[in-house]
C-alpha cells in the first residue's frame, strides 16, 4: 500500500516508516524538519513542508491508501503563549489540512493523547469518558474533531490516544534521563497520579495493526501495565543505578511551570481494553522491562 506519514522526522515517525517499509509498503514521509530522516530505501520519499499550511504536500495525502498523522510540537518545553500556540496549531491545523486532502475511501490513523481526559484522579478511563477541561484536553478535543471530518469522504478513521512513549534516547526519556543519571530524579507531585505509558515498539505495532485490520474508532494506546508516576520514578532510578531524589511538590511545579506543571502532574488511569479485545498483544506490560530495553 501507499502510506503517507506526517511528523515523519519525529521519534515515532522514523521508527514507523522503517517498520512499514520492512512490511513492503511504499512510504512518503512529510515533516517541517529540513533534516531528512535516515530512512534509506528506494520506496521511501521525504517531503519537507509546514503542514500547518495547505500546500503541494497534500497531493501525497490524496495519493495515499493510508495516512498516519503524527505531526505535533513536542509538549516538553516552556509553555509560553507562543509555545502553546505551536503545540495547538501543529496538531489541529495539520489535521484539518490532512482531513481536507485524504482520498475518498482511504484510511486515516490519527494521533491523539491520554491528555484528552484531563486530571481524573483514580477513575478508570475508557474511551467513552468525557474530555477534560485543561489546555491539553482542549488540544486533544479539537485534534480529534478535525480528524473526524474525514468521515465526509467515507474514510476509515482510527484515533489513537497515546500514553507517554518510552524509547531509547528519545521521547520523554530524553528529557528525564539527565536528572536521574545524576541522582536528582524524583517523583513529580505526590507520585500517586496514574501514568499512562507505552513502549515505542508497541506503539509502532499498534499503528501497523490498525493499518492491517479493518476497524475504526478511538483507542487508548497505552500499556495494560498500569503504574503511578511514583512507581515510574522508582523504576527509572533503579534502571540507571542511582538513588531516587525527593519528590517535587506539585505546588512548586505549578508555580514555576504553570499549565505545564499541571499537565505533568495530571492523573490518567487509561486502559487499552478495546485494543486487547481486538486481539492486540503488547510486548511490554512491565515498566522495568520497557526501561531496560530503552537505556
Amino acid at each position: 500500500m501507499k502510506i503517507a506519514v506526517t511528523g515523519a522526522a519525529g521519534f515515532v515517525g522514523r521508527n514507523l516508516s522503517a517498520h512499514l517499509i520492512e512490511q513492503g509498503h511504499i512510504v512518503t514521509g512529510i515533516d517541517i524538519s529540513t533534516r531528512q530522516p535516515s530512512v534509506n530505501n528506494s520506496v521511501y520519499r521525504y517531503i519537507q513542508a509546514d503542514t500547518k499550511l495547505p500546500g503541494s504536500w497534500q497531493e501525497a495525502i490524496n495519493e495515499a491508501d493510508v495516512t498516519v498523522n503524527l505531526a505535533g510540537k513536542n509538549i516538553f518545553g516552556i509553555w509560553t503563549p507562543g509555545y502553546k500556540k505551536e503545540v495547538y496549531e501543529s496538531r489541529v491545523m495539520t489535521t484539518k489540512n490532512v482531513a481536507d486532502a485524504v482520498k475518498a475511501g482511504s484510511t486515516l490513523i490519527n494521533a491523539s493523547a491520554s491528555g484528552f481526559y484531563g486530571n481524573r484522579a483514580d477513575a478508570i478511563l475508557t474511551e467513552d469518558e468525557e474530555c477534560g477541561d485543561d489546555f491539553l484536553a482542549g488540544v486533544c478535543r479539537d485534534w480529534e474533531k478535525e480528524a473526524n471530518k474525514a468521515e465526509g469522504k467515507n474514510a476509515r478513521i482510527v484515533i489513537l490516544r497515546f500514553g507517554i512513549i518510552i524509547g531509547r534516547k528519545e521521547g520523554a526519556l530524553k528529557s528525564m534521563l539527565p536528572a536521574y543519571r545524576f541522582g536528582l530524579g524524583g517523583a513529580l507531585g505526590s507520585g500517586k497520579q496514574w501514568f499512562p505509558w507505552i513502549h515505542k515498539d508497541d506503539l509502532v505495532d499498534v499503528i501497523a495493526f490498525a493499518i492491517s485490520n479493518n476497524f475504526s474508532g478511538i483507542f487508548n494506546t497505552c500499556s495494560p501495565g498500569l503504574i503511578t508516576q511514583g512507581q515510574f520514578s522508582k523504576s527509572l532510578a533503579k534502571a540507571v543505578g542511582m538513588p531516587e531524589f525527593f519528590p517535587v511538590p506539585r505546588v512548586l511545579l505549578v508555580a514555576f511551570l504553570g499549565d505545564f506543571g499541571k499537565a505533568i502532574t495530571a492523573s490518567q488511569r487509561a486502559v487499552p481494553q478495546k485494543l486487547i479485545d481486538l486481539g492486540f498483544e503488547f510486548k511490554y506490560n512491565d515498566i522495568d522491562n520497557a526501561l531496560s530495553d530503552s537505556l
